[in-house]
């Protein structure tokens, strides 16, 4: 079985993904419209190395949630576990508060003996 399809058949949990942060100049986020995905959500502190986009300079933020999911997600986006359909009918991420996370790095890993397979672990 190929890793991606492992994944798939681990990734049994719904979770909703607000993706493409885009700084609006005003010094707020706007996201695309969100959309329901599938992921393995586990929650456990990490300390993940993080570049601040502001300052240029590094730092360590503590994560504690890591996902597996079969899509790609881009740094910066949010995530939150649950369906769409607990969403306000804007679909907006604040009326959830601190339960919808930002993605704040991400971690790829080749399987061994392979150039193509990898596993990408988000960190939130």
């Amino acid at each position: 079985m190929a890793i991606s399809g492992l994944i798939k058949k681990l990734a049994v949990q719904d979770a909703v993904y607000w993706g493409n942060p885009v700084n609006d100049g005003q010094g707020n986020i706007n996201y695309d419209l969100p959309v329901q995905i599938k992921v393995r959500w586990d929650e456990k502190l990490k300390l993940v190395p993080h570049v601040n986009l502001s300052t240029k300079q590094g730092e360590n933020l503590v994560s504690t949630v890591s996902i597996l999911t079969p899509e790609t997600l881009v740094v910066g986006g949010r995530l939150y576990l649950g369906l769409l359909t607990d969403l306000d009918s804007d679909g907006n991420w604040e009326s959830l508060g601190s339960l919808a996370h930002v993605i704040i790095g991400k971690d790829k890993a080749f399987m061994p003996k392979s150039l193509t397979q990898s596993v990408t672990t988000y960190y939130l």
